[in-house]
This record gives structure tokens, sequence and C-alpha cells, in this order.
């Protein structure tokens, strides 16, 4: 799946995002404005290094639209509404994990530039004595790209196929999202 970041005004961006089956799905105005760093960019980031197969991404790569994401062309009954309900529900855990730890890393990547972000000062020393270098030398990395996007301009990113969630009905599909941690609701 490809998602492009798109900076659409000084203080504006959108999210497009390309599972690669003829579906596009797209976020017109994303929430939350950072000149650094777009906080679903930060999600992703986030996301993709954790491997958070249940969060906003994965339930994209999925066919849901993760609650904020419509398609195009946008269709009022949407086919895909119950499945994206479903992956909501199963991904519950995932989403706040990874809002919780998105917070964390803004929090934590605006301080260690000498910036100050509003949700600093609700980030706890437990939350920040887990935080890795490593992420936050990648942020570094797509801070930089970002910020070097002119209005109009985009960044494309690659989900990993294999943070995909594949609910599935059979004993199988549940199997493989256990071996994964991804957790899967019985019926």
């Amino acid at each position: 799946m490809q998602v492009t970041f798109t900076r659409t005004g000084e203080r504006r961006y959108s999210v497009a995002v390309d599972r690669g089956d003829g579906s596009i799905l797209h976020m017109p105005a994303g929430p939350g404005y950072d000149p650094c760093l777009p906080h679903d960019l930060v999600h992703f980031v986030v996301e993709r290094h954790f491997a958070i197969a249940g969060g906003v991404y994965g339930q994209l790569a999925a066919g849901g639209t993760a609650g904020t994401f419509f398609t195009i062309p946008h269709r009022r009954r949407d086919p895909s509404r119950r499945l994206s309900h479903r992956l909501g529900a199963l991904g519950r855990e995932d989403m706040a994990r990874s809002e919780r730890l998105t917070a964390v890393y803004m929090a934590a990547w605006h301080a260690r530039h000498g910036g100050r972000w509003e949700f600093a000062d609700a980030v706890g020393a437990d939350q920040a004595a887990g935080v890795t270098e490593a992420l936050l030398v990648e942020l570094d990395g797509v801070a930089n790209r970002w910020h070097a996007l002119q209005v109009g301009s985009a960044l494309t990113l690659t989900w990993p196929a294999h943070l995909t969630l594949r609910p599935g009905n059979s004993a199988s599909g549940r199997r493989r999202s256990r071996e994964r941690g991804v957790p899967t609701r019985r019926r």
C-alpha cells in the first residue's frame, strides 16, 4: 500500500492511500497542524516502527477506512463499511496504543529539537524513558523530507504488507492473526 502525504497549504496537508487494488482512500484535511511533522505522518512512522497492525494504516491496508478516510469516488453507501467497523473493533487497543505512542514521540521529537509541543507536559517520565533513539532518527529523516516540500508537493511512503491486518472468519485466519499478536474476536 502506498500512502501519499501532500502539503496542500502553508498550514494544511492531505493524505491519499492507494491499496494497489484499484481503490483510493482520501483524507482531504489532516488533523492537527505541525510545521515539521504532520500528525498522520508520525502515526505512519510509529505504527510501522512498532509493528502496530491494527492501527490507522494497518486498518486501511486491510480494506477499512480507519474512521477518517473515504473512497474516491465517494459513495454514499460504501460496501466496505461493515469491514471498517469490524476492523475498528478488532484494532481498538492498537489504535489507542498508536495514539499514545504518537503523542509521546511528537513530544520527544520536539523536545530533542529545543521546541515545545502542546502534549509535552502530558508525557510522564515513565513514557519518556521508553523512547527509542532509532525512531527519533527516523522521524528526523521524515521531517527533513516533509520540510523540503513546497505547497502542492507530496511525500509517498510504503506500508509493509506483513503489517496488514487480516481478519478472517476461518480458524486459520484467526490463528495467523494471533501469531502476529493481532487481536481477533471469536464469535
